[in-house]
């Protein structure tokens, strides 16, 4: 599915959150820095997101101080940053390891805005982590009775070709919003914005996807970005109610034996908070590539 330049996909997720969500928002400038402010339509949350510029504290002071007068005259408390809308979207920022060069997909902040939130007494809401696995080899073997199991438990996993992305895209979303809604910061999106907003976001890496599948219907997946023969694996989900049949490990020992197979040499896991159990898994068999934290502040 073809997908939209950067800022008129911007464009088109503001305007459709205003005017078919019924947010309400503003947007605050000082100098070339920038931030919009929303409330949700039933003013039970509020953030603040889409930040341009920020190249000084000044500019970020000005720009929050203005933001949180037009929260508090809403009646708003509290709000997270950043956050564009929801987790659906882009959010949190980079906190550790510039240096590090970005892994297929990712998006890295500038060191500067974590000094700038925590100097206007922003506290971390959530931290995620990123890792770079060294011990490829330990992970295929340890996954590898999980992944009998499933295929044991009538299980198949399938590779979603491009052109066919479109046919499963219901299944992607069932699938996710079933696996996320117990996540803190999950708000719903219909199909309709999955489908027209949310799936077409730029792409910074090429998209794999893998259907894990039971008596033919799709029960969860994993998506994964490559780009110059390494590969991170982003997003997994799998329907609550089959959790026990090991689909996840399955997935991602998928993946593993396609780098094995294509001359893959770095393998990473993405944005993962540490109260999952993939965090300590991922911690055994490599190393903390970046950290990244959402934040949030009492006005």
């Amino acid at each position: 599915m073809a997908g939209y330049s950067a800022s008129d996909w911007e464009k088109k997720l503001i305007g459709y959150y205003l005017e078919k969500r019924g947010y309400s928002a503003k947007t605050f400038e000082s100098g070339s820095s920038s931030c919009l402010f929303f409330i949700c339509e039933d003013g039970k949350f509020a953030g603040a997101g889409f930040l341009h510029g920020m190249d000084n504290y000044d500019d970020f002071s000005r720009v929050f101080s203005l933001g949180e007068k037009y929260l508090i005259n809403e009646g708003i408390k509290r709000y997270i940053s950043p956050i564009n809308f929801s987790t659906w979207y882009d959010y949190r920022i980079t906190t550790s390891r510039y240096r590090n060069p970005p892994f297929p997909g990712e998006k890295i902040t500038e060191a500067r805005l974590k000094s700038f939130f925590e100097k206007f007494a922003f506290r971390e809401a959530e931290k995620y982590f990123s890792f770079r696995i060294t011990d490829t080899a330990g992970v295929l073997s340890s996954l590898e009775r999980s992944s009998q199991r499933f295929v044991s438990c009538g299980g198949t996993l399938e590779e979603i070709d491009g052109s066919k992305t479109a046919e499963v895209i219901h299944d992607i979303y069932r699938i996710s919003r079933d696996a996320f809604s117990e996540a803190r910061y999950f708000t719903d999106i219909s199909f309709e914005e999955f489908s027209t907003v949310y799936a077409l976001a730029p792409k910074s890496a090429a998209v794999k996807i893998t259907a894990a599948k039971l008596g033919g219907k799709m029960i969860g997946f994993l998506l994964s970005n490559l780009e110059n023969g390494r590969i991170s694996l982003k997003t997994i989900a799998v329907l609550k109610e089959h959790r026990n049949i090991f689909a996840a490990p399955a997935l991602i020992r998928n993946d593993y034996v396609f780098a094995a197979e294509n001359g893959i040499k770095e393998v990473f896991h993405a944005y993962m908070r540490n109260d999952i159990s993939t965090h300590n898994f991922s911690k055994l068999h490599g190393e903390i590539y970046r950290e990244y934290s959402l934040y949030e502040r009492e006005i």
